[in-house]
């Protein structure tokens, strides 16, 4: 959707001047762009592109994401979404961004907790829930089309790591520049380092090993997805001096060894997952998978899938014990809490 209400908070993305909305599209009152609005979100990508971008901007990218539908946080996104909710501690005030949304699904989640929620991506992939309820924008990071000193909070889940150390520096800039002086930054990415518990982890990716050989576990989309990854900032050192050397303050981090988690994701659901695309309709095995995840998505919203929802709960609460006990200890991926300087 496009809300005329955020039209206070946008400008141009090549000039930096206001918009105005006439026709179901947004023109720039300076260079007199007209930005489209369609299906669902605004197109508001500069004029110049730059030289590094993403695969998942690509068309392939559409089918191996598997965007149109998701359901509530569980697992993983769970632990994000609370670490998210605790660490950025939404008010109903709020002006948000999610910076680097995906298909929105963390904008939808949190949308009702602030006053205006903004997500913007570089690719177009959004779930058809966050197109209908979300103010989407498809924008470049390094170049975003929000106004200076607008946002009170901005999050960015799953981005850094595909950015390289110059472009990290550009949406950082980006990011400080949208933000009120004080206002705070939630990043979860993940840097080079091994986590602290990798030797308690070896039994579980011997496990994940031997079962991928016999066919019982498929992580092709997985690969897929870390085929993007640059991790330019490889230490928590780096990470922590370049927010610092853009004008941010560090105020909480966390560490997140999965040692829970491994054996829940990588092992457990990915049997399972790959036994329901195995029972599941479809031409190729990517495509069973996705045809997979829709029905148990559907089935989830059933009486007796209900039910099921129950050990999917519980496994997200083991998952969250690895922030809980093992959460000061050095590991790779972070939960990081930075505010804009003054």
């Amino acid at each position: 959707m496009f809300d005329p209400t955020v039209l206070p908070l946008l400008c141009c993305p090549s000039d930096g001047a206001p918009l105005n909305l006439q026709n179901d599209a947004l023109t720039c009152t300076q260079c007199a762009t007209v930005y489209p609005i369609r299906d669902g979100y605004a197109e508001l990508l500069p004029r110049a592109a730059y030289e590094h971008t993403t695969l998942y901007a690509e068309a392939e990218g559409a089918q191996i994401l598997d965007y149109r539908d998701f359901g509530r946080p569980l697992l993983s996104a769970q632990v994000k979404n609370n670490l998210l909710n605790d660490f950025l501690q939404f008010e109903s005030s709020d002006a948000v961004l999610d910076l680097g949304c995906g298909n929105g699904k963390f904008a939808y989640w949190n949308k009702d907790k602030v006053q205006t929620a903004l997500a913007a991506d570089l690719a177009p992939w959004f779930a058809d829930r966050a197109r209908r309820e979300v103010n989407l924008l498809r924008a470049d990071l390094r170049a975003l089309p929000v106004r200076a000193a607008t946002l009170d909070k901005v999050f960015s889940i799953d981005v850094l790591e595909h950015l390289t150390r110059q472009d990290i520096a550009r949406v950082l800039q980006e990011t400080r520049r949208v933000l009120k002086p004080r206002g705070k930054f939630f990043v979860f990415s993940n840097t080079r380092e091994k986590q602290t518990l990798a030797p308690f982890m070896k039994p579980q990716q011997a496990v994940t090993r031997w079962l991928t050989r016999r066919g019982a576990v498929d992580f092709t989309r997985d690969d897929w997805r870390k085929s993007d990854h640059i991790k330019a900032l490889e230490t928590y050192a780096e990470l922590r001096a370049t927010f610092e050397e853009n004008g941010f303050a560090v105020k909480r981090v966390a560490f997140w060894n999965g040692l829970f988690q491994g054996w829940i994701e990588n092992v457990f659901m990915k049997v399972g997952e790959n036994y329901l695309s195995g029972q599941a309709r479809g031409k190729n095995k990517l495509e069973r998978q996705v045809n997979a995840r829709s029905d148990v998505r559907a089935t989830l919203q059933t009486t007796r899938g209900r039910r099921l929802l129950l050990p999917l709960e519980i496994a997200s609460k083991i998952m969250q014990l690895d922030l809980i006990l093992f959460g000061g200890l050095r590991a790779g991926p972070y939960f990081l809490l930075v505010e804009k300087n003054a």
